[in-house]
């Protein structure tokens, strides 16, 4: 992969970890002197506010395009094609956007970064009308998450729901259409823990105002596990503020890369060779194959270290590191040996 920038330097980029589910993701090249674009509030976009898109439609004649528009709509979605889970809440501009402006930066009058260019709605596969933009709040969580753990860190409200109807505000009695309607709340999850029942309806999480399922979803995927909150409900007909601490998301897969490795806290995790455990006298273990920025860096990781132990317990596969982890309250201790065969040690706190 290659980064080209707009004095025609041209740089080799390294992936620091993707997110499927935002179509997010963070690459890395190495220079220094660069310039930097301060992100803004996407939750303080108002409609109708001016705003401008930049990328390179249709090629590289047209590289470094500026379109202008207004924010026509928000917390927008569209429906996945392929089945899969999406964060969408999109913002909706009519800046005209092409193949070629994903990736693109959509800013407001100030110059600050309120969204990256990611869609067209289109019968002719060209613009025509309809752009949409993954909220800048999002990109914020998201490259943060990967900077500090290699992978997206997700909280799950637990709650099944939708738009509130005509039909729906009639029998609650209530005024407005605006929020989200709780028919089911999962067991254990954060929203039961919270006390949430069905026949809730949400307005508000930390003042910020929920009219759509989509802007629920967008407003909780900001928070990480742990992070607390105050939802504003209304139960028979009574406005009622209930606190709620969001638990992390249940994952049933770890993201598997090309190389057979998985992410670990900026590092990538996969099995060391036969020969390599041979040469370090150990019968198994989990080697670190490549590091980036994170965790694990900072915490005095190298390549080539291979794990023997996590938290005093055996591990011989990638994922007895991801579960012990997973289990650990406070603390990360890891053991094993260096490249060059010295025993070492390091840790790290799981949410400093």
């Amino acid at each position: 992969m290659e980064v080209t920038l707009n004095n025609n330097k041209t740089y080799e980029a390294t992936v620091v970890g993707t997110d499927a589910a935002t179509d997010v993701a963070l690459i890395k090249i190495d220079a220094e002197g660069l310039p930097s674009i301060p992100f803004a509030d996407s939750d303080a976009l108002r409609l109708g506010e001016w705003v401008l898109a930049i990328g390179s439609p249709l090629g590289e004649q047209l590289r470094s395009t500026i379109t202008a528009g207004i924010v026509s709509a928000k917390g927008r979605s569209m429906p996945s094609t392929d089945g899969s889970f999406k964060i969408e809440s999109f913002i909706q501009t009519d800046a005209a956007v092409n193949p070629g402006n994903s990736g693109g930066a959509l800013i407001n009058k100030a110059g600050q970064l309120v969204g990256i260019n990611t869609a067209i709605v289109s019968t002719t596969g060209s613009f025509t009308g309809y752009s949409f933009a993954v909220p800048s709040n999002i990109v914020r969580k998201i490259v943060s998450d990967l900077i500090d753990y290699g992978a997206v860190k997700r909280v799950m409200l637990g709650i099944a729901g939708g738009n509130l109807t005509d039909e729906l505000a009639k029998e609650l009695k209530l005024s407005s259409l605006d929020g989200v309607y709780i028919s089911e709340v999962s067991k254990g999850s954060s929203a039961d823990k919270a006390g949430l029942k069905k026949d809730d309806v949400i307005t508000a999480v930390d003042q910020t105002k929920i009219t759509t399922m989509s802007s629920l979803q967008e407003k909780v995927n900001s928070y990480h596990p742990g992070d607390q909150a105050h939802l504003q409900i209304i139960r028979d007909g009574k406005l009622l503020t209930v606190p709620v601490t969001f638990l992390e998301a249940p994952s049933s897969d770890v993201t598997v890369a090309d190389d057979g490795t998985v992410a670990f806290y900026g590092a990538q995790l996969g099995t060391p060779s036969q020969e390599t455990l041979r040469r370090l006298g150990a019968r198994g273990g989990v080697e670190i194959k490549s590091l980036s920025s994170g965790k694990m860096r900072d915490a005095g990781a190298t390549e080539g270290f291979v794990i023997v132990y996590v938290n005093d317990q055996l591990v011989t596969k990638p994922q007895d590191v991801i579960d012990i982890a997973k289990k650990s309250r406070r603390a990360i201790f890891i053991e094993g040996y260096t490249s060059s065969g010295k025993a070492s040690y390091f840790g790290f706190g799981k949410d400093d």
